[in-house]
């Protein structure tokens, strides 16, 4: 990060000071882009993988009557033979039956006997367990026996979709901007999903709708949950994402009580997705990052946000465009980083694999253990249901965690020797950057790391340091620079500091933009 970059959004921290940068547009924009709106955004990740299951089935087999059978259990035993379920038990074959015209009707029930030489492919269809699903694709289409990978193969597609449009939309969204962005994943979130419900007769037409609503679906967590930190004050953007991952909760349990409710799949798809709508503008409140504008040079448009925030929060705001192209001077486009990047020499290709490996650990067992749910005893709705509502809890526990110790490995790497803090430090509430930590052990106020002295137990004096570019350690950045304008009011320290600095050649480096989950790697 250049110096004038480092200077342009310092001063851009303080016009958002001037504005409000913890006012009610903050806790409103919060409670309706990154708690309610990621709610309906998480319902449209699971709606998806509802409708796939498969329920217990097997062949229907018709003509009882003719054989004087009147028990439809017994007609099962006699025409359907013995198989191990998808849980293990042993059951009826999901996909064979017994050629019962190889007995004349009229024939006597107990001289209908089979061997495994007597097995065919059903025939007349299949019947299915209803007891908690009426209508779902599988039922109405028979996605079952030879076309039993049309559930999993929609399935890939839906995690394809995802990633490649993690790194597609979010890229677009340095170039033209946070919102364009956000209100693109929300309309294909609502074609893609809404439109699925009259496509399952064609099975290409139905998986491209899929892979459509699924492409936007990371982004419209990304794009709010990025400008609502941006315009807020650093202290508050953990228990930003924290609020976000409450709306992610609620959004992953309540649609299998929904669907359990409904029971019908059309219905269920358009509740969860319809509403998606809404969030596409609600007046004064769908802005673009003043921010993201400012470092674009679209000052004018910057200047609008920010009054629109300034409003809500009762300020007064008389900034005009020229003062704040002379405060915030980045004329220059931010640099966008493409995928290359992460595989920019030996350093960054082993954190970005360590990234893309810790991610795999992670989606494997989530999305694993939420389709093994869908297939256990009992009610699949309740199985998903808790399994989502459990990580509310968890969440909170981490969150609590998070809050009191945010001193992560992830967060804070430097190249060939990490920071290491002696435990001498003095315990208590410490800060860093602007958020208070309490029961950490150690203080590392931005002042004190920033500071000759803090760094005296790090095994080595560090070349590099890479943060994250929106928490605590932007705060650091903040209070460098106005360490800087006091020094430039005392020669004398000003010359020992800067000798020190050209001596130690310490370079701070920040994660590129649109990507938090690097973690400042």
């Amino acid at each position: 990060m250049s110096k004038q970059e480092e200077d342009g959004d310092a001063a851009f921290d303080r016009i958002m000071e001037m504005v409000g940068d913890a006012g009610p547009f903050q806790w409103r924009y919060n409670l309706i882009f990154n708690v309610v709106a990621v709610t309906f955004f998480a319902m449209n990740v699971v709606n998806i993988l509802l409708i796939l299951t498969v329920p217990e089935h097997h062949c229907a087999v018709p003509g009882m009557e003719l054989y004087n059978v009147s028990d439809q259990e017994l007609w099962n035993n006699l025409t359907l033979p013995r198989a191990p379920t998808s849980r293990g038990d042993l059951g009826y074959s999901s996909c064979t039956m017994y050629n019962v015209s190889l007995y004349p009707p009229g024939t006597d029930p107990a001289q209908l006997v089979f061997g495994e030489n007597d097995t065919i492919p059903c025939q007349y269809g299949y019947w299915y367990d209803r007891q908690y699903y009426d209508k779902i694709p599988a039922t109405q289409q028979n996605w079952v026996c030879e076309k039993e990978l049309y559930a999993t193969n929609v399935f890939a597609v839906i995690r394809m979709a995802e990633v490649l449009g993690s790194f597609a939309l979010g890229q677009l969204g340095d170039r033209i901007g946070r919102l364009p962005v956000f209100l693109v994943s929300i309309v294909m979130i609502v074609v893609g999903r809404s439109l699925a419900v009259i496509t399952d007769e064609i099975y290409w037409l139905f998986a491209l709708l899929a892979f459509i609503g699924s492409f936007g679906t990371n982004t419209s967590f990304q794009s709010p949950l990025i400008v609502v930190m941006e315009i807020s004050r650093d202290e508050d953007r953990a228990a930003l994402s924290l609020w976000q991952l409450v709306g992610w909760t609620l959004g992953v349990s309540l649609p299998p009580l929904a669907f359990w409710w409904l029971r019908d799949w059309v219905w269920f798809m358009l509740l969860t997705s319809i509403p998606c709508a809404l969030f596409i503008l609600i007046p004064g409140y769908t802005i673009e990052s003043p921010r993201w504008l400012a470092t674009q040079g679209l000052y004018k448009k910057c200047l609008t946000e920010l009054k629109k925030i300034a409003k809500v929060n009762a300020r007064q705001f008389l900034l005009t465009e020229d003062e704040l192209r002379e405060r915030v001077p980045v004329k220059e486009v931010e640099k966008t980083y493409g995928i290359a990047s992460l595989f920019s020499g030996w350093h960054m290709t082993k954190l970005s694999g360590l990234l893309l490996f810790s991610w795999i650990c992670n989606t494997i067992p989530t999305y694993t253990l939420l389709l093994f749910s869908m297939q256990m005893g009992g009610n699949p709705f309740l199985n998903v249901f808790w399994q989502g509502a459990i990580e509310l809890a968890l969440r909170d526990s981490i969150g609590d965690t998070s809050r009191e110790c945010s001193i992560q490995p992830t967060n804070f790497l430097v190249d060939y020797s990490p920071l290491i803090f002696s435990t001498e430090f003095d315990g208590g509430t410490v800060q860093i950057g602007c958020r208070r930590h309490k029961n950490i052990g150690h203080d590392v106020s931005c002042w004190r790391m920033i500071r000759q002295r803090s760094l005296k137990n790090v095994r080595r004096r560090p070349r590099e340091i890479h943060s994250d570019i929106g928490t605590a350690f932007k705060g650091a950045s903040n209070a460098l620079h106005r360490l800087y304008d006091m020094l430039k009011k005392n020669s004398e320290d000003r010359e020992q500091i800067f000798n020190w600095c050209a001596t130690a050649r310490i370079q701070w480096k920040f994660n590129p933009p649109q990507a938090p989950h690097f973690g400042g790697l």
